[in-house]
């Protein structure tokens, strides 16, 4: 079966692999400032899931060049 362009996987150049790198290391430290510092209330865990969002995102721009 033929994937869809729009489903199939990117792969990644060398250049773009250390960019993903730096975008996951730069995500965790911001993932763990936010689980430390902030109460466990309905805001932590919108910012949480809106990292993930904004985490998704770049790696989607990064991977499409």
């Amino acid at each position: 079966m033929k994937l869809n362009s729009k489903a199939a996987a990117v792969a990644l150049d060398e250049e773009q692999q250390e960019k993903m790198q730096n975008l996951r290391e730069r995500f965790s430290e911001m993932y763990d400032y936010i689980e430390k510092e902030l109460m466990n209330r309905k805001e932590k865990e919108m910012a949480l899931t809106r990292l993930q969002e904004a985490q998704f995102w770049a790696a989607r721009a990064i991977s499409l060049g």
